[in-house]
């Protein structure tokens, strides 16, 4: 799943096929070995600089003043600092998150284009996403104003990887520990759930007009169906990140399981290729996911996969 992107095709819904007559498994995928902090410089001073995915080297400091374009970050420094200091974050975090409530105060801003609404709020640290264009990174980055990139996040992993990294940059780095080690008890509590249950096969589908996009190996959409129990076909058949797919190709994966958004089951099923695989016939599921948690990689990610897993493996 991306950033910024989040309400974008890729990351506004990949979607996952339930098929008929549920594929039973009893291997499942291990989670990924976690990868050194990319940001770290190598340093485990916690007062060290900071390199980000662009190659800014950012200080560590309490910042009082923090504007986040980033919608990953806004619900992680949400977590780690006082309200008062977190002055602004990303329009969708306030608009369709559903726990957009959360940010009270915070300024909605949409770092795509309003660069002086972010240097209006005053910062003295901008979280900015990867896909704030370079022009406008340099609009930022020449006002003086220090501004940190985390990279794409993609899951369980890089959400470790960037509240460990978040926590230091805002001299926080205690709740950061606490916040990772919440984090990795949820996602431990709901691997182990299903470890002795078998897994259908599945994948992560969505659909947009004539065009259908698939979710797996390599984004967040791979730890969303491990953790609720179900094996990711798609990267079994060696496919990888959010893979474009013709109905052809949708007809051959032929899932035991689909999983979508809600409101493009019917769409799927309706479609005169797709609609004849398993999960659309007789004895098959669809299931779509509620809201925008699964468009979330960071925090929001757990909220789907806990729904996912109670509709996959009911109590």
């Amino acid at each position: 799943m991306r950033t910024d992107l989040l309400n974008g095709v890729a990351l506004a819904g990949c979607l996952g096929l339930a098929c008929l007559s549920a594929v039973w498994v009893t291997e499942r995928p291990a989670p990924p070995a976690p990868e050194p902090d990319p940001h770290s410089a190598g340093s485990t001073d916690p007062s060290a600089p900071l390199t980000d995915a662009r190659g800014n080297v950012v200080a560590p400091a309490p910042y009082q003043r923090i504007v986040s374009l980033n919608p990953v970050a806004d619900f992680l420094l949400e977590a780690l600092v006082e309200p008062d200091r977190l002055v602004g974050v990303s329009t969708w975090s306030v608009e369709q998150h559903p726990d957009g409530w959360r940010f009270g105060a915070s300024v909605p801003v949409d770092g795509a284009g309003q660069i002086e609404a972010v240097l209006a709020l005053k910062p003295d640290l901008v979280v900015a996403s990867p896909f704030i264009d370079p022009a406008r990174m340099q609009r930022l980055t020449e006002t003086g104003v220090p501004v940190f990139d985390p990279g794409d996040l993609r899951g369980v992993e890089t959400t470790l990887r960037d509240i460990a990294t978040l926590s230091r940059l805002v001299g926080e780095p205690a709740r950061g520990a606490r916040l990772a080690a919440r984090l990795q008890s949820e996602v431990d509590g709901l691997d182990a759930r299903v470890a002795d249950r078998p897994w259908p096969d599945g994948i992560y589908m969505s659909v947009y007009g004539d065009a259908f996009f698939g979710g797996t190996a390599e984004t967040a959409y791979a730890d969303l169906l491990r953790m609720a129990g179900v094996r990711d076909l798609a990267a079994a058949q060696g496919l990888t990140g959010w893979p474009q797919l013709t109905a052809e190709q949708v007809l051959a994966l032929d899932p035991p399981l689909v999983v979508t958004q809600g409101g493009m089951g019917a769409v799927l099923c309706g479609h005169p290729v797709v609609g004849q695989v398993a999960a659309c016939r007789p004895g098959g599921r669809v299931i779509e996911l509620e809201g925008q948690y699964h468009s979330d990689p960071g925090l929001g990610l757990l909220h789907a996969a806990r729904d996912l897993q109670a509709k996959v493996h009911p109590p």
